[in-house]
């Protein structure tokens, strides 16, 4: 019986640690359009920059600093944006980030339009 009550408490004391550790990424319907909503309003924000500089940003940071004081993060995946200035500041790539590759979800944008995949 104490075998039984020791199994039990490792289980859930396995569970508890599995939902502190391990990141929910929320893929929501509802989780994806207001992230874009979000990206959307940082690449508003990507399009002044290179008005006033003629090449996008290197990083969000600079972005930051220059633009815009508080970037908004995304909902959906690990509620981080990934940014990559693309041929020499001409284009960039914005994307919700993620930690499971395998869950086949892919939101990004660039310069003109958004892709959600769910492979």
């Amino acid at each position: 019986m104490k075998k039984l009550y020791l199994s039990l408490i490792i289980f859930i004391f396995s569970l508890i640690i599995y939902a502190f550790f391990v990141p929910y990424e929320n893929w929501s319907s509802q989780s994806v359009q207001e992230s874009m909503k979000r990206g959307d309003d940082i690449v508003k924000h990507l399009e002044e920059y290179k008005k006033k500089n003629g090449f996008y940003p290197i990083n969000l940071q600079d972005l930051g600093k220059k633009i815009f004081s508080n970037i908004p993060a995304p909902i959906a995946g690990d509620k981080t944006w990934q940014y990559q200035q693309e041929l020499s500041g001409k284009s960039f790539n914005l994307r919700v980030g993620t930690k499971n590759l395998e869950d086949g979800h892919i939101l990004m944008r660039d310069h003109r339009y958004w892709i959600h995949d769910t492979q």
